[in-house]
């Protein structure tokens, strides 16, 4: 096994990687609104807020309503999926970097037996 700097960086990635356990591909909104109720504070414009993900499904936007308990759990779930994305990227540029490594020695070793 390979102990080049790269393969030392790839394995710390892909030791982060694994720590990325909730993925969710979306982003936080905060929705903004009156209840209707004539004598609450949201009908002198201290508007009620909720959040909610939103993700595409089938090219149309969704929207999911996040619960005030799971405020820190929606919103890590959100970020664990941006440094996977990260991370992800950064490992498939070194497998990029390693694979064109191979192409030129074997191109050499090839060359090097066709004289």
């Amino acid at each position: 096994m390979s102990t080049t700097p790269d393969h030392t960086r790839k394995d710390q990635l892909l030791r982060e990687v694994a720590k990325c356990k909730r993925l969710i591909k979306g982003s936080i909104v905060v929705n903004r609104r009156r209840c209707g109720t004539a004598t609450c504070s949201c009908s002198q414009g201290h508007l009620h807020e909720s959040l909610a993900i939103t993700y595409k499904r089938e090219g149309k936007s969704v929207l999911v309503h996040v619960p005030d308990q799971l405020r820190q759990q929606a919103l890590k779930a959100i970020q664990d999926y941006h440094r996977f994305k990260t991370l992800t990227d950064e490992i498939s540029q070194i497998n990029v970097e390693e694979f064109k490594e191979v192409a030129r020695n074997q191109r050499a070793r090839k060359s090097h037996c066709d004289k």
